[in-house]
């Protein structure tokens, strides 16, 4: 079955919200921001505009700051579709510094609102600003930090050093790594001159004008008193002469104040004295009736907790007449008909002199004429001419200010040698040399030089000799460990000083007492060793001799032997056997020319024999040959056989007598016997050889007719023509 609703008609309307287009957020320029915008600086104005296109219903359009507050909804329909909302903020602070601004456009409770964002970017300033070690007391002349911190800066301040108006430079900056912190390390070295100043340390923003702060202090400085001394005012330099009174006045700048204060005269102190005309108090200076003596350089000075001061150096120059020049030559020597030159010199100011010179003697006074004068200086050129010419000679001198009182006075005598030097000093010894220095004595009126003679003590050899124009001496290239005998003597024209011994001695080297301490080692004198080198090379020059000698003589020996034996094939039996002469021993001359040239060359050395002395002769031994020598007061006890039985074979057989006519009363007397040492004992005879004197080469037959005679000892010399003792 069928059945039919009964249908009621509903009438539904549907509403259909349109969302709003995304805002879009400008500057006052129409450029879109988005993200982080600026930076913007701190105190400036914000402006941003907001907009939005359509939606349905009509939008409203808010400014958020942050997550939640609204801080602009006032907007503007600026036609059906576009809605506009302005967000102005007047000055801007550091909280607003990356702060969110939100542009929300919403029309309905239902769908999600739009909006868009920027980040707010900003320049700000400086906060605060400090120096660190700003009150402490400074001394001038060190070196003193001080550093300055700048905080709240972005970016980080720059900052800036100042002393008064003047910006300093020696500064190091560094930051913190925030960035927001600024330091800056300031070095100097305070003068007296920055004593009061002002320092100041500065931050600022660059990029935000008007941004500086700074901190700023006064300096104290402590610093050496400084002084200035000046002539007091009234008082002009060059019209000062003897007599005035003359006061200075010391200006004194210091801090700390000074506690004391004093005066120099010439870098001494000066202290007052009434008597002297000195008055000394704190910052002035009074000298009464000024003399020469007060010429000098005068200062000033003061004390505080910093050190002592002093001021400039003020010469004060006081004019006066010429006076004699002190410590000048007053004695001068001369000699009758040789002029001497005697100079005059004086003090003065003005030094522009005039001089007058006048001698005074027993006949009388002479004005002389100078033969030089400048300046302070005259000179005159004097030539005695008789005894009565040696006496006083007189010099004055004459400036502005007005005539010397009281001349200078040279006194003329004979000459004579110098006065001998006197306490002589020993200094800067060395091993090899010293320094001597003496006081010199009176010239003798002329001049005089210095000499010094070095000798060896031992060996008295002269090492060094010296001379000087005074009497200071230096001696070097000495021997280490030595004594030496140091004369110091003058001399002029006229003659030598007497002299001054001193005994000097080296100190030993090191090495030379380290040898001393070995008992096998000592030191040479040089002289010694010289000595020595001599002597060696004579003795070197004697042994060739004596070997050339020796040689010769062999080679003679040889040639003798050599022809003797020759002779005994060549001669007949019966001169060979008269050659031993064993009858009597009278040998022809043939024998006796064959012994001869057998016999070697000898020299018969004689002395003279004092009377009743006992001893009767001395041998002399040759290769081959003995010789004797017998006193002339020998007997025939002394002779030996082969002698006797000569002078019993001989014409007249007696000892030789000496004769008025000889010898003569010059000549020393000796006598000689010969005889050859026995070759064969079993054979007397062949031992037996008599040799004449006359066989000698250079003695005449008539000076000797025996084996023994008394010949003269000058002829016995002359006759030697070898050596073999």
């Amino acid at each position: 079955m069928i059945k039919y609703a009964e249908l009621a008609l509903i009438s539904v309307v549907y509403f259909m919200a349109v969302p709003p287009g995304v805002p879009i957020i400008k500057d006052t320029n129409g450029e879109v921001l988005t993200g982080i915008v600026g930076p913007y600086n701190e105190g400036e104005s914000l402006h941003l505009i907001c907009e939005t296109e359509g939606g349905k219903p009509s939008p409203s359009l808010l400014w958020y700051k942050g997550a939640s507050k609204v801080i602009d909804e006032s907007y503007e329909i600026m036609s059906p579709m576009v809605i506009r909302n302005e967000l102005v903020v007047p000055k801007l602070s550091r909280r607003d510094l990356m702060a969110t601004f939100t542009c929300q456009a919403v029309n309905n409770e239902i769908s999600q609102a739009v909006q868009s964002s920027i980040i707010l970017d900003m320049n700000v300033k400086p906060v605060t600003v400090s120096v660190r070690g700003k009150r402490k007391r400074l001394s001038a002349g060190k070196i003193v930090q001080f550093e300055c911190e700048a905080r709240g800066s972005r970016p980080p301040a720059v900052i800036t050093w100042r002393k008064g108006s003047t910006r300093l430079k020696s500064s190091v900056d560094k930051m913190t790594p925030e960035g927001n912190i600024s330091t800056s390390v300031l070095t100097m070295t305070p003068s007296s001159e920055d004593n009061g100043k002002f320092i100041s340390c500065q931050a600022d923003n660059i990029r935000i004008p008007g941004s500086a702060i700074e901190d700023s202090w006064k300096l104290e400085v402590h610093y050496v008193p400084q002084l200035n001394l000046r002539l007091g005012s009234k008082l002009r330099h060059s019209n000062i002469l003897e007599g005035n009174d003359v006061y200075f006045e010391c200006n004194i700048r210091a801090n700390p104040w000074v506690s004391e204060t004093g005066w120099k005269f010439d870098g001494r102190e000066l202290l007052t004295n009434i008597s002297a005309g000195v008055i000394v108090s704190n910052q002035s200076l009074v000298l009464q009736k000024v003399h020469r003596s007060n010429r000098g350089r005068y200062s000033c000075t003061a004390t505080n907790s910093e050190g002592l001061g002093e001021s400039n150096h003020v010469y004060l120059r006081v004019q006066y007449s010429p006076v004699c020049k002190p410590g000048q030559e007053t004695t001068y020597g001369a000699m009758l008909h040789y002029p001497v030159q005697i100079p005059c010199e004086v003090e003065a100011d003005p030094d522009d002199v005039d001089f007058r010179w006048e001698f005074n003697s027993s006949s009388g006074t002479i004005e002389l004429v100078p033969t030089y004068s400048s300046g302070t200086k005259s000179l005159v050129n004097y030539i005695p001419r008789s005894d009565s010419d040696f006496g006083t000679l007189q010099c004055w001198g004459r400036n502005s200010v007005g005539q010397q009182r009281v001349p200078c006075v040279f006194l003329v005598i004979p000459a004579e040698p110098p006065h001998p030097v006197h306490n002589c000093s020993l200094s800067e010894e060395t091993e090899s040399s010293f320094r001597i220095g003496c006081v010199e004595g009176k010239d003798g009126g002329l001049s005089q030089h210095f000499f010094m003679e070095i000798r060896d003590q031992a060996s008295n050899v002269l090492q060094q000799n010296v001379s000087a124009q005074t009497a200071e001496f230096t001696a070097r290239g000495l021997f280490a460990g030595y004594t030496y005998t140091v004369t110091i003597f003058a001399s002029n024209a006229k003659g030598r000083s007497r002299p001054i011994v001193i005994q000097v001695s080296t100190p030993a080297s090191p090495e030379s007492q380290t040898r001393q301490d070995d008992p096998w080692q000592f030191a040479l004198n040089p002289m010694l060793l010289i000595l020595c080198g001599v002597v060696g090379g004579l003795l070197s020059v004697i042994f060739m001799i004596a070997i050339v000698i020796k040689i010769h003589i062999i080679r003679r020996k040889r040639k003798d032997t050599a022809a003797a034996a020759g002779n005994e094939k060549s001669m007949p039996s019966s001169e060979k056997a008269g050659d031993n002469c064993s009858e009597g021993c009278n040998c022809s001359g043939r024998d006796e020319e064959k012994i001869r040239e057998n016999i070697p060359d000898v020299v018969v050395f004689s002395e003279k024999m004092k009377p009743g002395e006992e001893a009767g002769f001395e041998s002399y031994t040759t290769d081959n040959v003995h010789w004797s020598r017998i006193s002339p007061n020998a007997t025939e006890e002394y002779l030996s056989p082969q002698v006797k039985m000569k002078l019993a074979s001989s014409k007249g057989g007696s000892w030789p007598q000496s004769t008025p006519e000889w010898p003569p009363q010059s000549m020393e007397t000796v006598a000689l016997q010969f005889h050859r040492p026995e070759e064969d004992s079993g054979s007397n005879d062949g031992n037996r050889v008599c040799l004449p004197m006359h066989t000698l080469p250079t003695i005449e037959e008539g000076a000797a007719t025996s084996p023994t005679s008394v010949i003269p000892k000058q002829q016995i010399m002359v006759g030697a023509r070898q050596t073999d003792v």
